[in-house]
């Protein structure tokens, strides 16, 4: 059963007994303090037997779990029920809501869900009203609750009650100890100030001052835990940064598809790295410029829908000229000389096929990065690029196309239907698929304008992802399509002749360097003999492409040979394993290098010290580009060692989920990505493409605020 079918199963089956055991509550006559059911054994007992008139007292539901089984708190997370009570009370008592202890952060089958382990207590305050007169009431109660296991979810109830006494004076009982224990268990109130701000797709919560225990001891915080009330506010799988100035504390953590109505209420839990946890009560409220703590603590609007396609299409153009797309356009480059002299139809034809080609591509990548996060795999641009089987298949899609435009082979008439559409540019099936694999090797390049529209473009619905991928898309497909559409466009390109036959060879230098860069990354991500094998599939590859140009048909010996050597030729791709997570080491760039966590990021900022932060990766071409021009040039590096910036790099080569998340909350899903934080943690986000005067100027912002 799917996590969808199990979690509307338990919600109907949970529904449907407490409407029950609401009947049976109005018919009871005796009652029981203990039930006994097949996971849990659930008993309600209270602090008191005799209460003055106005008293208030405590009854408390106690559920003591069998091994591997939990229960819910108030807001049970992304997937769970808290539990609900049923009173038939007299009418002269009154209770009030269940006061929940703090919970523990679960997560299972990628669902993050607040629950409670081995045991529960769920605490409800009871008052006896001021008139209430003298005598023993009997007071009942159905206690519906859902408990779950790691493979299944399973709804249960118990039908309580008590018996209490309103007398002239108060009698507490042996439970009086119990109950107050567990009162001090509950997340301590705060006299703070608590102010929220929705910021873009981030929710900052200020507290200040913060906790005099916790300001005092913040370097030794391992980790920080909200627990939201409100559901849909936050993304429950990240967790806050946390950054300070003076004696205020800032949580910024991931927004949800919610904006706060009015008040954000919760627990913050502070994990130290001895183990203890301390709970503190959290009740936000907006806040204006006119607080006197200087910040804007304004809801920002998000920018319209309009304006986010519109960075998309920007980014889309600009994206053909950076490094990881230009050497596929090569390919399309021939078509349009090899076209310049026919009629305009065909010209039109091979525009439209190719832009065809990148949209129905970007439709795809879409639909597969949708089923991708349904199922709770952490996908961000270019995340394709990360498996060393899809790396491998690349880097033979392109050697065959650098043996195609090199001449080694020319695929015959017969085998035209096979092959020739994928990789010739002079049909209009070789223009569309030129398109697909334009957008194949352009997905792990981040060109201006579009870092901003993805990175929205991820944490959105269906619709409004694919809308923002097809805009990329046709964004890309512009400069060649205006090609194809304006004739008079055509004319600036030099006459057909005999050098096109030179062109079409050289272009083949490309896609081998291209290859050589992506075995490289191969290297980062596999072991070494497996790029040896890759390799010797090459040169099968090769030595395949030659007998194909030799044979005449499929069924003769020599095609039969060329069939068993394309299959040996692809056997090493069983070899790879389909994804790495092992963190990559950062790229030296001084002695002051650091691998980026977000551990190490808060400590720093915790320390006022300013940072600045580089996500990189090996397939990456735009971040070697920013390396090899700015972070890894002796100007920089003097400039970085004049200051007390601390450089921490993070490494994306491999899948890691810290940086994943660390980027989400930036609406980033792809890099390259840098920014850099001055001594009161505020930050600046570097533009994709680093320029050495803007990144010294950046640096010196840092240090001096």
């Amino acid at each position: 059963m799917s996590a969808l079918k199990k979690l509307v199963y338990t919600t109907l089956t949970f529904c449907i007994i407490v409407s029950t055991n609401s009947i049976k509550a109005n018919i009871n006559t005796n009652y029981q303090t203990v039930k006994v059911n097949p996971r849990a054994t659930v008993s309600l007992f209270t602090n008191a037997d005799v209460v003055k008139p106005g008293q208030t007292f405590y009854a408390v539901f106690h559920l003591q779990l069998k091994p591997g089984w939990h229960s819910y708190w108030i807001n049970p997370g992304e997937s769970g029920l808290a539990p609900a009570v049923n009173w038939q009370l007299p009418s002269n008592f009154t209770a009030a809501p269940i006061e929940y202890l703090p919970p523990k952060r679960l997560i299972l089958d990628n669902f993050v869900t607040f629950v409670y382990e081995r045991q529960a207590d769920y605490i409800i305050p009871i008052t006896a009203t001021a008139n209430a007169a003298t005598g023993k009431y009997n007071i009942y109660a159905n206690f519906d609750y859902l408990i779950c296991s790691k493979d299944a979810c399973e709804p249960e109830s118990a039908d309580l009650g008590f018996a209490i006494t309103v007398g002239s004076g108060s009698q507490f009982n042996h439970k009086t100890e119990t109950v107050e224990r567990l009162l001090a268990q509950q997340a301590k109130s705060l006299t703070s100030s608590m102010h929220y701000q929705v910021d873009g797709k981030t929710l900052k919560l200020i507290i200040k001052p913060a906790p005099t225990l916790i300001a005092e001891s913040k370097k030794n915080i391992k980790e920080v835990i909200f627990f939201p009330q409100q559901s849909g506010l936050i993304k429950l799988e990240q967790l806050p940064t946390t950054t300070w100035s003076d004696d205020t504390l800032t949580l910024r953590l991931a927004r949800d598809f919610k904006l706060p109505e009015n008040t954000i209420d919760g627990i913050v839990a502070f994990v130290m790295r001895d183990g203890q946890h301390y709970y503190y009560q959290l009740h936000a409220r907006p806040k204006d410029k006119d607080d006197n703590t200087g910040m804007a603590l304004t809801n920002t609007p998000h920018a319209s829908l309009l304006w986010y396609l519109l960075l998309a299409f920007i980014g889309g153009i600009i994206l053909n000229i950076m490094p990881c797309v230009f050497p596929i356009l090569s390919l399309k480059a021939i078509s349009i000389f090899e076209a310049r002299h026919q009629h305009y139809r065909s010209n039109l034809m091979h525009g439209i096929a190719y832009t065809v080609g990148i949209l129905v591509s970007f439709l795809i990548f879409a639909i597969i990065v949708l089923i991708l996060k349904q199922f709770g795999h952490l996908v961000g641009w270019g995340f394709q690029m990360q498996s060393p089987t899809v790396v491998a298949i690349l880097t033979y899609i392109l050697f065959i196309i650098g043996l195609n435009l090199s001449g080694v082979f020319q695929f015959s008439n017969r085998f035209a239907n096979i092959g020739q559409g994928l990789v010739t540019p002079g049909n209009y099936r070789g223009s569309f698929f030129t398109g697909v694999l334009a957008v194949v090797v352009a997905t792990p390049c981040t060109a201006p304008f579009m870092g901003t529209a993805i990175g929205f473009a991820f944490t959105q619905p269906p619709l409004i992802l694919t809308t923002i991928l097809l805009a990329l898309g046709l964004g890309m497909a512009l400069p060649l399509l205006l090609l194809s559409i304006v004739p008079i466009l055509r004319y600036c390109l030099p006459k057909p002749g005999h050098w096109m036959v030179t062109f079409k060879e050289f272009l083949a230098f490309p896609m081998y360097l291209s290859c050589a860069w992506l075995l490289w990354v191969l290297m980062q991500q596999t072991q070494s003999v497996n790029v040896l094998l890759i390799l010797a599939g090459l040169v099968l590859i090769a030595f395949g492409c030659w007998l194909l140009n030799k044979s005449k048909r499929m069924t003769s010996v020599l095609g039969i040979l060329t069939l068993i050597v394309f299959i040996i030729a692809i056997y090493p791709l069983y070899h790879l394993p389909n994804n790495t997570t092992t963190p990559s080491s950062p790229h030296k760039i001084t002695s002051k290098t650091n691998t980026f966590n977000t551990e190490s990021l808060q400590n720093l900022l915790a320390e006022h010290k300013p940072v600045m932060v580089n996500i990189t990766a090996d397939w990456c071409l735009t971040c070697k580009l920013n390396e090899n021009t700015v972070l890894n040039t002796e100007t920089f590096q003097q400039a970085l060692n004049n200051t007390q910036v601390v450089f921490l790099q993070g490494d994306w080569t491999n899948r890691n989920a810290s940086i994943f998340h660390y980027l989400q909350q930036f609406d980033r899903s792809g890099i390259p990505f840098t920014i850099i934080y001055n001594r009161q943690g505020e930050y600046r986000i570097l533009p994709n493409i680093l320029t050495m005067q803007n990144t010294l100027d950046m640096l010196e912002w840092a240090d001096e605020n």
